[in-house]
């Protein structure tokens, strides 16, 4: 079982961009997730990684 991860760089550059972006702090909190998982998403497109959730039973 192979298992690729978010270079550490990259998870600080997405959280760092989310700090610094004045409209994020005002979002709901749902919206801040929504906008946090595409990023986050985005940074795991660019390294060839998918990002699944898995929910616990």
């Amino acid at each position: 079982m192979a298992v690729n991860l978010l270079e550490l760089e990259e998870v600080k550059k997405v959280t760092e961009q989310a700090r610094l972006d004045e409209h994020f702090e005002a979002l709901p909190l749902k919206e801040k997730a929504a906008y946090l998982t595409a990023q986050f998403q985005k940074a795991a497109e660019k390294q060839g990684v998918l990002l699944k959730l898995r929910k616990k039973k």
